[in-house]
């Protein structure tokens, strides 16, 4: 478990870390976002390979998902940071750990559906625009971001 700053990141084992992880995505998705609870949810969240951030206290403050799409391309998915801990660098924290973790996995490269608002984010993180195209996903602007990972 990578120790960074007083932030932890783990890779989900235990049922109570799962729920734990869709307590966030909750949170941060259907009851902020306001995304449908039919659409944030998905048969994915039971197999797929899931990550959270703890603070110091040992809190669940932000969760993401790897989706396995074939011949080592991931798409990260349901990247979500508590609203008290936004801008402190926990979201950079999660991803590299997940993509640490992710080519030990065999994944080379990872796809996102970033929240436009969210593209400079992943752009310092080495992701870049794939297809400009912007496309709704329950009503919020993304765009197709992609990773080679190294």
């Amino acid at each position: 478990m990578p120790v960074v700053n007083q932030f932890t990141v783990e890779q989900v084992s235990t049922p109570e870390a799962r729920e734990e992880a869709l307590q966030i995505r909750f949170d941060v998705f259907i009851k902020e976002q306001r995304v449908g609870p039919d659409v944030e949810s998905d048969e994915y969240d039971l197999i797929d390979p899931h990550w959270l951030v703890r603070n110091e206290a040992g809190a669940a403050i932000a969760t993401a998902r790897v989706t396995d799409k074939g011949n080592g391309l991931g798409k990260l998915e349901r990247v979500a940071v508590c609203e008290d801990y936004r801008k402190q660098g926990v979201g950079r924290i999660l991803i590299q750990a997940i993509e640490r973790d992710a080519l030990k996995m065999g994944f080379s490269q990872f796809i996102v559906h970033a929240q436009t608002h969210c593209i400079q984010f992943y752009e310092k993180l080495g992701y870049h625009v794939v297809d400009e195209t912007v496309f709704l996903e329950d009503n919020i602007p993304h765009v197709l971001m992609g990773h080679a990972l190294a």
